[in-house]
């Protein structure tokens, strides 16, 4: 009854009080032209292309060199590591780790691409976060980068208990942060740049438990982050492998993909044809380099030539040609033989000064006297070469701080040591190259004045053993030319392409042999054969490529010790070749010696057990025989 009331009230209104019913009026359609419709969407597979050879490249040319810049400052001993180095190899493993993860991004958008069709944020999120709770929750909402870590949590961290040290500390800063926010402190009142800042500190001085070896090892990476170590001299070394120009521009590229570029689907999409051409090149190259060997050594010298930088195994001088053995620079700056590695958390250290005086000792037995001679690094007497500083302000020699220790050892063992470091630098003064620019050996000149100061030293000391007159033999001088053997490590495919190859003059004695009968024995390595052995360069052009040469340190200490010499040498393992051939040796034949010269490099002396110098013991033979059945030397 109230629904028909109400019908009839509303027909009883008047017809004008009824509203018009609006009338919708439709716009015309625009007129769609083929130009200003976007390009259509790749295929998934041309994404997928473009977008991996964007992450291979970010592993090959981010993640890789930014890895090794950290393990130039972690490997550092404490004394060797100013506090800006420290804070440059933290940020480069930041970095690594970062890059790493975008790297890993890269693909699981390329996964979510192939898979669905579509992309989930939050891969254009950036790594500047404003805290550490938030870091927290977008790091767990990343596959990527939780992959990432466990990657690094086997690489890179040596001990498990370092990773849950790590963690521990992030645990703490986080709750530290909810402390703090809860009490309202400035934390989030502070503007959203310095908050990304205190966040990124934070973090990144979480990272050095992650990156440590253990704990010993992360306290004093802390130390050298805020100078707590007194620093040596070698200090200077690190500076210049740290702070060069390459690594520079390697940490401004990462932190622009990083912290602005953290993946490339802004760069990729849209896919144009140079795009795709540039990514087919990227994955060829990468192909190539795992499967030959040869495209790797091309490939390898037009990077390193490309960018004037050299690599962990050759250091290239910023302003002159000079080439210096990158196992040199490692020793000045490890922690040395006498202290424990900082990197192993094991606690051992060399043998080398155990195993020096042992064989002395097995001599002294047989009543034979060592001669030891420690040939300086060629950084120790030309560090201004690395460091930039002006010649006349040298800071040579530069020894490292266990070397004078070492030695002070072996002469209370009764080793008679002669460190000729300031025989050389008279040499130095006197404007005589010391060693060849381009190659780890000494020139020629150096050579010859060592062995007339080692003839005169044993002729004083040692009398009636050597002959108290010159050897007179015929000699020829030929020249000789080689890039150098740091020049061809760097440029393996092509060493004329970077460098020019350097002359020398020699001075051979064709007519002069080692003799197993004499009562003075020679041992060493690369530095007594060279000029001798042709595969370690410097060969006249006249010379036969098998030919011996007979222009060798031991050549010319024959010569002024007046007599030939029984010689040990060896490439590999020379601090332990050379002892092994001379104890294989028959009893009577060794106990006939009088005299054993030791050419050792310090470099072999000062490196770290990680360097893998071998300093096994060795054990005479016993075994007698008339004297007149020596068994040839070996060489």
């Amino acid at each position: 009854m109230e629904q028909s009331t109400g019908g009839a009230e509303n027909q009883s209104q008047p017809a004008s009080t009824i509203p018009a019913k609006p009338v919708m009026k439709f716009a015309p359609a625009p007129e769609v032209r083929l130009e200003d419709q976007g390009p259509p969407p790749a295929p998934a597979s041309t994404y997928a292309l473009v977008m991996l050879a964007g992450a291979v490249a970010k592993l090959f040319l981010l993640v890789l060199p930014l890895g090794q810049l950290a393990d130039l400052a972690f490997d550092s001993a404490p004394n060797s590591l100013t506090p800006f180095c420290a804070w440059v190899g933290l940020l480069a493993f930041a970095m690594q780790v970062y890059a790493l993860t975008s790297a890993l991004s890269d693909l699981e958008v390329i996964w979510q691409r192939c898979r669905t069709g579509t992309v989930q944020t939050p891969f254009r999120a950036s790594y500047l976060i404003g805290s550490l709770n938030e870091f927290a929750d977008k790091w767990r909402g990343w596959a990527s980068g939780q992959f990432a870590l466990l990657v690094l949590m086997f690489y890179v961290v040596p001990e498990n208990y370092m990773a849950i040290a790590w963690w521990t500390t992030s645990l703490l800063f986080l709750e530290l942060e909810s402390f703090v926010c809860n009490r309202r402190a400035l934390w989030h009142q502070l503007p959203r740049l310095f908050a990304c800042l205190l966040t990124f500190s934070l973090i990144l001085l979480s990272w050095v438990f992650f990156r440590s070896a253990s704990l010993d090892h992360a306290m004093h990476y802390y130390g050298s982050l805020f100078a707590r170590h007194e620093l040596t001299e070698t200090a200077l070394i690190n500076d210049a492998r740290i702070l060069s120009d390459y690594h520079l521009l390697l940490m401004i590229v990462s932190a622009i993909f990083v912290f602005a570029i953290p993946t490339l689907q802004s760069i990729v999409e849209p896919i144009t044809q140079w795009k795709k051409a540039l990514a087919i090149l990227v994955l060829v190259t990468t192909c190539a380099w795992f499967v030959s060997d040869t495209a790797r050594t091309y490939l390898r010298s037009g990077f390193i030539q490309a960018l004037g930088q050299g690599t962990r195994d050759v250091f290239v001088s910023r302003e002159t040609p000079w080439l210096f053995d990158g196992r040199e620079l490692d020793a000045l700056t490890s922690t040395g033989a006498l202290k424990p590695e900082i990197t192993d958390p094991s606690g051992k250290t060399s043998q080398a000064a155990d195993e020096v005086i042992a064989f002395a000792q097995q001599l002294k037995e047989r009543g034979i006297p060592l001669l030891l001679i420690p040939l300086p690094m060629k950084v120790s007497l030309y560090p201004e070469y690395i460091t930039g500083t002006d010649p006349e302000f040298s800071e040579a020699p530069l020894y490292h701080p266990c070397q004078p220790e070492l030695y002070e050892r072996f002469a209370k063992a009764g080793i008679d040591v002669q460190d000729v470091t300031d025989a050389f630098l008279q040499l130095k003064e006197r404007k005589k190259p010391l060693f060849l620019k381009q190659d780890t050996h000494w020139t020629p000149d150096a050579m010859q004045e060592l062995a007339r100061a080692i003839a005169a030293h044993v002729k004083k000391k040692y009398p009636g053993v050597a002959a108290p007159d010159r050897l007179i033999l015929d000699a020829k001088a030929p020249d000789a030319q080689d890039y150098g053997d740091l020049a061809q490590r760097l440029h393996q495919a092509a060493p004329g392409a970077a460098y020019t190859p350097q002359s020398t003059v020699l001075l051979t004695f064709p007519t002069l042999e080692n003799d197993p009968h004499s009562n003075i024995v020679l041992l060493g390595g690369d530095d007594a054969r060279v000029f001798d052995d042709p595969t370690l360069g410097f060969v006249p052009s006249e010379q036969p490529p098998a030919q011996t040469l007979r222009a060798s340190f031991a050549q010319h200490l024959a010569v002024y010790l007046g007599k030939p010499l029984d010689v040990y040498t060896a490439r590999a393992d020379a601090t332990l070749a050379p002892r092994q051939a001379l104890a294989q040796r028959l009893d009577n034949d060794v106990r006939a010696k009088q005299l054993v010269i030791w050419l050792l490099p310090a470099r072999d002396l000062v490196l770290p057990p990680s360097a893998r110098v071998q300093w096994s013991s060795v054990q005479f033979n016993v075994a007698r025989k008339p004297s007149e059945a020596i068994a040839p030397a070996v060489r």
